[in-house]
């Protein structure tokens, strides 16, 4: 596990290295594309290749930012003030492979006559990720409507404005208290900067879920993100890691009350995430999974663990309700609605064997079969099982 820890380490200090050279010369980044005056000649589509890599090469790292941050819990590097370069082209002009299929790419993305090479105009100047932010923030459609790339990119600053938010959250032990009294002017504030962030998140998962297309791999990545992000604001994967090491645990009701407090902020929230994490990414191919595919399933079952957790201590798992498999289900079917509205059935995993109760070691059990199962053979899945192994022999549950 020692080994492990100083292995993230040294990965978080090179993406620090690696990320900020790279914006310490954004100065001398284009700020707009060349503009070609014919797309009929092959020598051009390499032409625009080059022109188009430097704004390739800046939203590659902004991605790689936005998931190093956020499955390392810490704050996204770059800023969206930074972030005034255009956006790249489309993916079908960057993979063309000769002037055909560059000219019908043009006739799709700009509505011209490819088979008049005089009647297509120069390509427009692409929206900034910045830009985009703004439209988000004052609910405009001046750039129309988002690829998949940039709703994916659009989630890093969303993602930057909760992490930072969240830092203040933590220094109040009861921040979600409702009894009367009990918030100050700053505790106020702060929850209601949350629902904006929250508001946020909606916008953009209504603009991501809008004629999109459920069998695009980057899509449903995007949702695995939003997921995420979303889990951010009603928990704390921190508190969750040091309850699963014991840390300052005395094994007490009372303390596991308080800790899961820490942990979990809206439970039937935090439990219909978890799910659709889960549900996303096992629908995905397993030669198309993103590498952090294993990272991500351990997150969502961390956290369906604590729950599980004080499910049972508060002797909640034998009431009787219909059961509702939350890695199945959508957030359109009935039993979603009826739970989040008022926590009514009984939230188990389904897979094709059985279902797998939100017992304890029945989560890490699942977790366990889903990622060797359904996973690439990635040595951070190896390290995430022999991770669970340990946790259930911390708490003394049964063998997974």
């Amino acid at each position: 596990m020692a080994a492990t820890r100083k292995q993230m380490q040294v990965s978080h200090a090179s993406r620090v290295l690696s990320v900020s050279p790279l914006f310490d010369c954004r100065d001398h980044l284009p700020q707009q594309r060349p503009i070609a005056l014919s797309y009929c000649t092959n020598p051009l589509i390499p032409h625009q290749k080059q022109a188009n890599h430097p704004f390739r090469l800046v939203y590659n790292w902004v991605m790689v930012d936005q998931e190093l941050s956020l499955f390392h819990d810490t704050a996204p590097i770059l800023s969206i003030t930074e972030l005034g370069t255009p956006m790249p082209g489309s993916e079908s002009l960057w993979f063309a492979k000769d002037p055909i299929e560059w000219l019908a790419a043009i006739q799709m993305n700009n509505g011209a006559n490819w088979m008049n090479p005089t009647s297509l105009s120069s390509p427009p100047v692409q929206p900034s990720l910045c830009d985009l932010f703004q439209d988000l923030l004052h609910e405009s459609r001046r750039h129309g409507s988002l690829s998949p790339l940039e709703l994916r990119l659009l989630l890093h600053p969303i993602q930057s404005l909760l992490f930072h938010l969240r830092q203040v959250s933590s220094c109040f032990s009861d921040l979600f208290s409702s009894r009367r009294g009990s918030r100050t002017l700053t505790k106020t504030s702060t929850l209601l900067r949350l629902e904006e962030i929250q508001s946020l998140l909606q916008k953009w998962y209504e603009l991501s879920t809008t004629k999109a297309n459920s069998n695009c791999l980057t899509t449903q990545a995007n949702l695995v993100l939003y997921h995420f992000i979303s889990l951010n604001a009603i928990t704390s994967f921190t508190e969750t890691e040091r309850l699963a090491r014991r840390e300052g645990f005395d094994g007490s009701s009372r303390e596991l009350s308080s800790r899961y407090k820490r942990c979990i902020h809206q439970p039937e929230e935090a439990v219909f995430h978890c799910g659709q994490v889960i549900r996303i990414l096992s629908s995905m191919p397993k030669e198309r999974q993103p590498y952090w595919w294993s990272t991500a399933i351990y997150r969502a079952t961390m956290i369906l663990w604590v729950e599980s957790l004080f499910r049972l201590d508060q002797d909640t798992l034998g009431t009787e309700s219909q059961v509702l498999p939350i890695n199945m289900a959508t957030e359109d079917d009935p039993l979603v609605v009826a739970f989040l509205g008022s926590g009514e059935g009984t939230p188990v995993l389904r897979t094709e064997q059985r279902d797998y109760k939100l017992l304890p070691d029945e989560v890490l059990s699942h977790c366990v079969a889903l990622i060797n199962d359904q996973g690439q053979s990635l040595r951070v899945s190896e390290g995430i099982n022999r991770k669970l192994q340990t946790l259930a022999a911390n708490w003394s549950m049964k063998a997974i």
